[in-house]
C-alpha cells in the first residue's frame, strides 16, 4: 500500500548519504481544485510541488521556501510553496492566460517567443506536446521544461523567521538548464557550491511524488543519526563509490513506481543490498496564507485614493487570492472603516 501524503526521511547507515521521499494525493488534489490546467502545466506544477517540499525538508527553519520558474515560453511562471511545517501552495501562469492572445500561427520550440506575444494555439500546441524525446530510460518521456518555459531563470528563496532577527531572506538565481526540473535543480546545487543532490520527479493528475538523495558532509551525517561508522573510519573513494551507485540505482527507478510504491517499498527495490534507517513519516497538507487581515494590509498599501476609485467604478472591491481562488470583497463600509482603522495584524491561514 503506498503512502499518502507524507515525507519520509531516511539514511544510509555506513555512508554519509541520506534521502527523502514525499508522495502527494489529497493535498496534491486539493491544491488543483482551485484552477485548470493544460496537463504540461499541470505535472510541471506538481514535480515543483513535490521538488519544494524535498528541498524544504533537508533544513530546519521557520518560514517558507520557494521555487519560482520564470520563462519566456508558453509557461511564463511557475510557483511552488512549502513552509517549514511541510504546507504547500502553488500556481502557475500561461499563455492561456492570456486575454489579448489571438491567432493561429505556429512557433518553433527553438524560438524564444515571449508569453505575451505568443498565440494562444501556438501555445496551446506546445503545452499539449511538450515531451522530452531524449533521456535515460524510463524518464524520456518526462515533460520537456525547456520548451515548456523557453529561456528563463530558477529562483530557490529561503524567507525565515526568527523571533530574535526578523525576516530573513536567502535566494539563489541559476539559469534554466536541462530538460526536466530535477535536471535544473542538479544544476542549482552545482552551480551554488551546495551539498551534491540529485532528485527523481513525477507528477500526473491523480498526485505527485519524489525521491531526493544528498552526499552530505561526513560529521552531518553520523552526529544527526548515530551512524555505524565513525566518520574516521570511512574510505574517501569508498564513499565515492556509494554515491555513485546510489545516483545509479536511482536512474532505475520507473517513474509510475515513484508514484505507486511505498516508501518502504520504493527502498527496497532500489537499495535492498544497503542497510537504511526509515523514520516515521512527516504530514504534508495544502495550505494557504491568505486572510482578510492580510487583503486587507494589501488594499491600506495601495492608498485610498486608489481603493475608492475601484469602489466607485465597481461598486465593491474585489481581490481573489491566486493561490486558492478565495474571493474577499469590500463594499463602501468595509472601505471606509479599512482606512479609519489603524493597521491590523496578519490573519491566520487558510488551510484546506
Amino acid at each position: 500500500m503506498r503512502d499518502r501524503d507524507c515525507l519520509h526521511r531516511f539514511l544510509f547507515e555506513h555512508y554519509p548519504i541520506r534521502g527523502h521521499i514525499v508522495h502527494l494525493d489529497a493535498s496534491w488534489r486539493a491544491l488543483l481544485e482551485h484552477r485548470e490546467y493544460p496537463a504540461a502545466v499541470r505535472d510541471a506544477l506538481g514535480e515543483a510541488v513535490a521538488a519544494s517540499v524535498l528541498l524544504a525538508a533537508t533544513l530546519k527553519f521557520d518560514g517558507t521556501l520557494s521555487l519560482q520558474l520564470q520563462g519566456r515560453g508558453p509557461m511564463h511562471l511557475l510557483l511552488a510553496q512549502c513552509s517549514g511545517r511541510l504546507g504547500v501552495r502553488a500556481l502557475a501562469r500561461h499563455a492561456h492566460d492570456l486575454s489579448d492572445a489571438a491567432g493561429e500561427d505556429s512557433v518553433g520550440e527553438g524560438e524564444a517567443a515571449s508569453a505575451s506575444e505568443m498565440p494562444v494555439g501556438a501555445a496551446a500546441r506546445i503545452l499539449d506536446n511538450a515531451f522530452s524525446g531524449t533521456g535515460p530510460e524510463p524518464w524520456a518521456k518526462r515533460r520537456n521544461l525547456a520548451v515548456l518555459a523557453g529561456d528563463g531563470t530558477l529562483t530557490v528563496t529561503l524567507e525565515t523567521d526568527d523571533a530574535g532577527q526578523g525576516v530573513q531572506r536567502y535566494q539563489g538565481v541559476v539559469p534554466l538548464t536541462g530538460r526536466c526540473l530535477a535536471d535544473c535543480l542538479q544544476g542549482y546545487f552545482e552551480n551554488s557550491e551546495q551539498l551534491p543532490t540529485r532528485l527523481w520527479l513525477h507528477a500526473t493528475q491523480a498526485g505527485a511524488a519524489g525521491l531526493l538523495l544528498q552526499r552530505v558532509g561526513q560529521d552531518a551525517a553520523t552526529a544527526p543519526f548515530g551512524a555505524i561508522r565513525r566518520s574516521a573510519d570511512l574510505d574517501p573513494l569508498e564513499i565515492e563509490d556509494a554515491w555513485r551507485r546510489a545516483q545509479l540505482l536511482g536512474d532505475t527507478l520507473k517513474p509510475e513506481e515513484l508514484h505507486d510504491l511505498s516508501s518502504r517499498e520504493l527502498l527496497r527495490r532500489l537499495f535492498a543490498e544497503d542497510d537504511l534507517r526509515l523514520f516515521e513519516p512527516s504530514p504534508v497538507f495544502f495550505r494557504c496564507r491568505c486572510s482578510h487581515d492580510r487583503v486587507a494590509g494589501m488594499l491600506r498599501a495601495l492608498g485610498a485614493e486608489e481603493v475608492r476609485s475601484v469602489l466607485a467604478e465597481q461598486g465593491q472591491v474585489e481581490v481573489c487570492c491566486d493561490f486558492c481562488n478565495r474571493a474577499y470583497r469590500f463594499d463602501a463600509v468595509d472601505v471606509e472603516r479599512l482606512f479609519a482603522a489603524g493597521p491590523s495584524p496578519a490573519g491566520g491561514e487558510t488551510l484546506h
